[in-house]
């Protein structure tokens, strides 16, 4: 017997529906809610920090320093954001680590604030994707 057959194809297409408007779904791919709130707490947190760092060590302090402070700032706060969002620590600072590469090549590039957008974006999406479900979960 086919995996995708009888009972096993219709659970399948119930898992790619839409939800009405206002409920989730507890087995979509990405949590909107932990999306919206992880890119929130990062932001928060990565831009307190720079504002904490910047008054009293000054601008010249990062243009020296910010390749070695940016990354640990951008790490902390990462885990802050799992901390806050209540996501594993081990799987968040991987993502934090991942999405800081693009992150450095915009800023290699010249384009420290779009990198920093961009590296928000690609964080919240990595906290936010849930695996999906092996095919013997959906006979259950």
């Amino acid at each position: 017997m086919s995996p995708l057959s009888g009972s096993n194809w219709a659970t399948l297409e119930a898992r790619f529906r839409h939800a009405p408007p206002g409920q989730s779904r507890d087995n979509e791919p990405v949590s909107r809610r932990t999306l919206i709130c992880a890119a929130a707490a990062q932001a928060v947190l990565v831009g307190t920090l720079s504002v904490a760092l910047v008054i009293p060590l000054g601008s010249g302090f990062f243009k020296h320093w910010g390749w070695i402070i940016g990354p640990i700032a951008w790490l902390v706060c990462a885990l802050g954001t799992a901390l806050i969002v209540r996501l594993p620590y081990r799987r968040t600072f991987v993502g934090a680590l991942l999405a800081g590469i693009p992150s450095g090549i915009a800023v290699l590039a010249g384009e420290h604030t779009l990198g920093e957008v961009v590296a928000i974006g690609l964080f919240a999406v990595w906290c936010a994707w849930r695996a999906p479900l092996p095919m013997a979960a959906l006979d259950a």
